[in-house]
């Protein structure tokens, strides 16, 4: 059972508003990064430790990627985070 629906409802929201192009890495990381802080249970460690993974992964791009290839490498770890996310959620109904 999810611990952290609302949260993990958020952070797939975010991930979503970035694919559309209304919010830019910074932004997404500060939601990821919350969300590791908020998700406190130790039955939620894995969940927790990935955003923060994810957070420093974008972070790493951000400073050592060429700018135009930001997007596309950030777009590729959105999409595991969805994925991961939504895994995370499925548990709790299935």
């Amino acid at each position: 059972m999810a611990i952290y629906p609302e949260v993990a409802r958020g952070v797939i929201a975010m991930c979503r508003r970035y694919r559309h192009a209304e919010v830019d890495e910074e932004q997404l990381q500060m939601c990821l990064w919350s969300a590791s802080r908020i998700i406190s249970a130790i039955e939620e460690r894995k969940l927790s430790d990935f955003f923060r993974q994810v957070e420093g992964d974008i972070e790493g791009i951000r400073f050592t990627v060429n700018a135009a290839l930001v997007r596309e490498r950030v777009l590729r770890i959105v999409e595991d985070v969805e994925r991961r996310t939504e895994e995370y959620l499925s548990a709790d109904t299935g």
